[in-house]
């Protein structure tokens, strides 16, 4: 096996020990607790739950259980972590995102929507809060909230958009010093959201409009004089045809035409900067079209369409995650619990990206791949456990290059 120094394994838990040395407020052994099993979860090839965690790892199954029970600041552990990779171009996403879970005891179980199969199912749901790197095009995790069940929100009086938007109130003083753009889907534009996060954050939200939405054009002509309430609208905007002496061309290329103009949405009761994107194919205009909407009408134009298609990097986040880190795995019964273990897994995955992946100063992109870094981990797991069993000598020439061989096995061409 390679020096323990060069390990890729070893590496990664000295970085995130180091990350969580910076806080004042952890012991020492929730430090190594921690750091082992973020790099644990990059390395297993079973579910992720205890009773393999204390196969696999360096505690015994117990530790594991009693750990996962302990607060974390994972807000600021991530970010810690992951911002000296990044660049200056960054947005804050949010995402709600399905995870199946049975048993009648879990907290927080309910129907939620689960947009794989296209329908409600019963289980658990996080909303996945991370940072997009515009420039390198990746997120990366910063926290997952645990949405509450239907009891719990009828208790505190909040429909689920209200308990969404409390979610990120409950952090704007933090996540407003990492950027002020906060980009979500459609299912966001309803007014019980956009009410309490315009009143109470900083946040310039930019979101994907319905392509029935119901839009006004804004009066720009001369107002007659006499008593009455000054004219504002000049009627409905047709989105299957629009008014091109009002929408404005700003970008035009093989794939799309790019139109801007700034309209009233209805429901919102808001005056917003409108991006319409005709799409084409072969160069010719194929009649399908989205509508996006910046809720600051000052916000650069040229940026809402680049920042929603970047918002999509939470769902290879989340994806990664599910797949590689045993996101859906957890078996326990307890909010801490399962709000410990959902931060941990995505977590691997933001260190996966820092110590394989993230470099602000390379303009060539790089692909990344969590199934080529799932098997290098592994494999140095696994070879860890031969050698020091069968007590071979790593440092021998012709040892090295086998040892090499055997760490690459597994991998796939990225």
């Amino acid at each position: 096996m390679k020096q323990k120094e060069e390990k890729a394994s070893f590496q990664s838990e000295v970085l995130m020990r180091s990350i969580l040395e910076k806080f004042n407020k952890y012991s020492l052994p929730q430090i190594k607790f921690v750091s082992s099993l973020v790099v644990l979860l990059m390395g297993m090839r079973v579910r992720c739950n205890f009773l393999n965690m204390g196969r696999y790892g360096m505690y015994h199954e117990r530790t594991y259980r009693a750990q996962f029970e302990k607060e974390l600041d994972w807000l600021s552990v991530n970010w810690s972590l992951v911002q000296d990779w990044v660049s200056e171009e960054l947005i804050l996403v949010f995402d709600p995102s399905y995870l199946p879970k049975s048993g009648k005891s879990t907290p927080n179980k309910g129907v939620y929507w689960n947009g794989c199969v296209g329908k409600a199912m019963p289980g658990l749901e996080i909303g996945e809060l991370c940072v997009v790197d515009v420039r390198q095009n990746t997120g990366l995790h910063l926290k997952a909230y645990p949405t509450w069940d239907r009891g719990k929100l009828e208790e505190a009086d909040w429909t689920l958009p209200q308990f969404y938007a409390q979610s990120l109130i409950g952090d704007q003083s933090f996540l407003e010093k990492i950027s002020k753009v906060l980009v979500l889907d459609g299912y966001f534009t309803k007014n019980s959201f956009v009410d309490l996060i315009g009143s109470q954050t900083n946040f310039t939200m930019i979101s994907k409009l319905r392509v029935d939405g119901d839009l006004r054009y804004l009066y720009q002509g001369l107002q007659q004089e006499g008593r009455g309430r000054p004219k504002q609208y000049a009627g409905k905007v047709d989105l299957k045809n629009i008014d091109k002496n009002r929408f404005v061309k700003i970008e035009e290329d093989h794939d799309k035409q790019v139109y801007h103009c700034i309209c009233n949405i209805v429901n919102l009761k808001r005056n917003a900067s409108i991006i319409y994107v005709a799409f084409k194919k072969e160069g010719k205009l194929t009649g399908k079209y989205q509508v996006y909407a910046c809720l600051d009408t000052d916000f650069d134009i040229n940026k809402i369409y680049l920042y929603y298609k970047a918002r999509f990097q939470v769902e290879f986040l989340l994806r990664d995650s599910k797949q590689y880190t045993g996101l859906t795995h957890c078996e326990a019964r307890r909010e801490k619990a399962l709000d410990f273990h959902f931060n941990a897994s995505l977590t691997a995955i933001n260190l996966a990206k820092v110590r394989h992946h993230l470099d602000p100063n390379n303009k060539e992109k790089k692909v990344f791949s969590m199934a080529n870094i799932k098997t290098l981990y592994f494999n140095e797991l696994m070879l860890d456990f031969i050698l020091s069993n069968f007590k071979i000598d790593p440092k021998l020439p012709e040892n090295k290059i086998a040892i090499q061989k055997l760490l690459n096995l597994g991998k796939i061409a990225a």
